[in-house]
């Protein structure tokens, strides 16, 4: 059975986002600028939907517009499209040569990708640490284009921290592995010895001869009230094992029964047994017998099965506690993001169009307030993005 890392244990920080721009129509044709200005509008009303299409109809008059693929990243981001945001926003880093336009679509970049590994994360942990490596390299360089934009540096902290937390849920779930796997190797252990037992029992109510004198009716009689005591001890012992293993192996496969039914049918045969062992009845007890060996040799089987299956599982899944491996993603995390900030770089091919205004909010209220919740950003929170601006 696969384990899932929740995002109930993603740290869930606020991570920030910027707000479109306004263009100037000195810049642009008139065209252009009522487009964007227009998706601004619906963008500010929550129409995400349509201020996207909008945007799009803007694009294409101008395709290379850095500030209209920044919007058009926005939009997206809203919309929960986080890929093609993040494509939208490293174009439009590309695109620019002004620093500050470039220091906040680097932003939004990170939040975007930032965004994909809070999505990833209970299928696929390593993935999600790598996604958050690259989030980091994008604030950075958030940084590196305006030194003085602190969200930028808030948010490599709490990416940070987001890993670290993705690590911790992946050694909490390691040690609940082993300890289930422990717990399933004691269950086939214990099944073992029932049918040990089972088969120990069977062989004596066999070897009951027929009497004919009292005397060995007597002894005969005594015998079989033993046996029938620890007949229905054994049924007792596999019905105790069935409520155990409930858990530990809950799946079937097509309409086959579980582990647990399996042990209840050679618990009820057991107890059949029994009852046919008080009664002297020893060839419809051997019967019962041996109808509870098969139910407890089908169980045992399947779980051994299924028991090599999920170990077989965990080695193709790899440690997800290994500290080297940790180091290892890290740094082929790093190494991918400097290709793609190298690309990006590339990309620039045009010159890009001047912008005059960005409408704007004041980020020192959020950020005070992050700062204040530091205590409990580990734990029972949610990731989610404000809109911020800031006066720049």
């Amino acid at each position: 059975m696969k384990k899932k890392y929740g995002r109930d244990r993603f740290p869930k920080t606020p991570i920030y986002l910027l707000i479109a721009f306004r263009l100037l129509g000195h810049v642009f044709g008139a065209s252009p600028v009522e487009l964007v200005e227009e998706g601004n509008k619906v963008f500010a009303e929550g129409g995400f939907n349509e201020a996207l299409a909008i945007y799009e109809q803007a694009n294409e008059l101008l395709p290379d517009n850095e500030i209209i693929r920044f919007n058009k990243g926005v939009a997206l981001y809203q919309q929960g499209n986080y890929q093609e945001a993040e494509a939208a926003f490293r174009e439009s880093a590309a695109l620019t040569s002004d620093m500050t336009l470039k220091s906040r679509a680097l932003f939004n970049h990170g939040n975007s990708v930032y965004k994909q590994g809070e999505r990833m994360v209970a299928e696929d942990p390593e993935k999600t640490m790598d996604l958050l490596q690259r989030s980091i390299k994008s604030f950075n360089k958030s940084l590196e284009a305006d030194p003085l934009f602190k969200p930028a540096a808030e948010n490599i902290e709490l990416a940070r921290l987001a890993i670290q937390a993705v690590r911790e849920e992946m050694e909490r779930i390691r040690e609940e592995q082993e300890k289930q796997n422990r717990a399933r190797e004691e269950a086939v252990e214990r099944a073992k010895e029932l049918k040990e037992r089972q088969q120990d029992l069977k062989d004596k109510a066999e070897s009951q001869p027929d009497n004919d004198t009292n005397d060995e009716k007597q002894e005969q009689n005594e015998t079989c009230e033993g046996l029938a005591q620890e007949q229905q001890k054994l049924k007792e012992d596999t019905e105790q094992l069935a409520n155990d293993v409930k858990e530990l192996f809950p799946e079937t496969q097509d309409d086959n029964e579980s582990v647990a039914d399996q042990l209840k049918k050679a618990a009820s045969n057991q107890e059949k047994a029994a009852e046919e062992l008080k009664q002297n009845d020893t060839e419809s007890a051997v019967k019962s017998q041996e109808e509870a060996l098969e139910e407890l040799q089908k169980a045992l089987d399947a779980m051994q099965e299924e028991t090599e299956q999920e170990k077989e599982q965990q080695e193709e899944q790899g440690d997800p506690a290994d500290d080297e491996s940790d180091e290892s993603s890290d740094e082929e995390a790093e190494d991918r993001g400097e290709e793609q900030a190298q690309e990006s770089d590339n990309e620039a091919d045009d010159e890009p169009l001047e912008f005059d205004e960005i409408q704007d909010k004041d980020a020192r209220e959020i950020i005070d307030r992050e700062k204040e919740n530091r205590a409990i950003r580990m734990r029972d929170i949610q990731i989610r993005l404000q809109p911020v601006d800031k006066d720049w």
